[in-house]
């Protein structure tokens, strides 16, 4: 993604092994949910999500989370967070 070379296998393997419980977690809170605290978006969406800025270009699996995956199209929907998301002219 920054241009650094190949990525080490065994690092991607730990890093989703982190990844891992703490996707579920946040999968959990949000079923039955569109934000963290309910229906309508709020501060605490906002700075869980500024942790998953490079969601896309980090390749990182959400895909296999439905309500995280669910959650992050939603809060892209909202023009005034996808306007906060680096450019691709940007790492």
């Amino acid at each position: 993604m920054l241009g650094m070379g190949v990525a080490d296998p065994a690092k991607l393997a730990r890093a989703e092994e982190l990844f891992r419980p703490l996707a579920s977690l946040l999968n959990d809170r949000l079923t039955g949910r569109n934000f963290l605290l309910g229906d309508d978006v709020t501060l605490a969406d906002f700075v869980v999500a500024g942790a998953a800025t490079y969601v896309e270009r980090g390749k990182i699996p959400v895909g296999f989370y439905p309500h995280v995956k669910a959650w992050w199209d939603r809060l892209n929907a909202i023009e005034a967070w996808s306007s906060t998301m680096p450019g691709h002219e940007l790492p």
